[in-house]
């Protein structure tokens, strides 16, 4: 694994922590309160492995790790974006942009996941559906601000890092993000986050 380095320039949870949960939920390993209660991958709690650089959590089961790493453990998510954006490991193609011209073009990628999309039921017909049939919804309007804490009082016990399309664009414009992994990881963030809260529901 690359080494890390210092001037690599990540997504805003490697500087600012959240604070620790009011409550600790049942059959979770006891954590410092710098890190997520549920797996990254499955969403769920149990005994996890912390990254010692963001707060996602891993089940060793889920990494199919034979065992539990000794030591500082870096999560393949950390690994990724270090890759990206190691001088020594990135892509021709990231070593070519300013951090200007990516700003740009991820703010061009957020306003694309901002757009309405079709119905996926009815976009899925026959190619012979009548196009008036074909309805477009906003997907993304739950997720376009901050959930409100005075509609969701219960949302902090169980989201550890917030996120949403609002402060992917601040921070996009305040140029926190050093390659497109890093975007990434915080675009997914929201899926987790959504499935943590929303549970059954989906």
């Amino acid at each position: 694994m690359p080494a890390f380095q210092s001037e690599l320039r990540h997504g805003p949870f490697y500087y600012a922590k959240q604070p620790a949960l009011t409550t600790d939920p049942v059959d979770v390993v006891p954590q410092d309160g710098r890190n997520d209660f549920y797996c990254w991958l499955c969403h769920r709690e149990g005994q996890v492995l912390c990254c010692e650089l963001c707060p996602r959590v891993y089940h060793a089961k889920c990494l199919k790790l034979p065992a539990e790493p000794e030591g500082d453990w870096f999560c393949p998510e950390c690994e990724k974006i270090t890759v990206a954006e190691c001088i020594e490991t990135q892509s021709k193609a990231m070593m070519m942009l300013t951090t200007d011209q990516l700003s740009y073009l991820l703010k061009f990628a957020l306003q694309k996941m901002k757009q309405p999309g079709d119905h996926p039921r009815l976009s899925s017909r026959s190619p012979h559906a009548a196009s008036s049939q074909r309805k477009t919804f906003n997907w993304t309007e739950p997720f376009q601000k901050p959930v409100s804490l005075e509609q969701h009082p219960d949302y902090a016990e169980y989201i550890f890092h917030p996120m949403d399309l609002c402060t992917l664009e601040k921070n996009i414009k305040k140029k926190m993000y050093g390659c497109t992994e890093a975007f990434l990881a915080d675009v997914k963030w929201i899926l987790h986050n959504c499935i943590i809260y929303n549970g059954g529901m989906l």
